[in-house]
């Protein structure tokens, strides 16, 4: 965690804002997901998906991530998914994934069906973190 902590709550646009707070500090939240989908990133051993191209985490590889300098990578954009295997996700919505992982905010849905994420896509810049619910 940061020196100092800030939060801003925007109820009409479904997000949360954080500063201060760093990945490894919510990393043990993820006890009900499987895995983390990473949208835009600069870890070397994530694992990869050939039919939706996007490269996963799964819970166990998670620690190792947070031993990364995430900070230091700018952006760092990522869904979490509650499947025992990696999703097969549908064309439409690795278009909705790539989009939030683009733009930083969604294009219609917050939660991905074949994902079944907890509602929850961020996106991090090297200072806050940006929590869809």
């Amino acid at each position: 965690m940061r020196d100092y902590l800030y939060i801003w709550h925007d109820k009409d646009s479904k997000f949360i804002v954080a500063s201060g707070i760093e990945f490894r500090d919510i990393s043990n939240q993820f006890s009900e997901s499987i895995g983390i989908i990473l949208l835009n990133h600069n870890f070397d051993d994530s694992k990869y998906d050939e039919f939706s191209r996007f490269d996963f985490v799964s819970q166990d590889q998670i620690s190792v991530l947070t031993k990364g300098d995430i900070y230091s990578w700018g952006n760092f954009c990522w869904a979490d998914y509650n499947t025992e295997t990696f999703p097969n996700i549908p064309k439409m919505e690795i278009a909705e994934l790539l989009y939030f992982g683009h733009q930083g905010k969604p294009f219609d849905a917050i939660r991905i069906p074949s994902v079944k994420n907890n509602g929850t896509i961020t996106q991090k810049k090297a200072i806050f973190n940006k929590l869809w619910k």
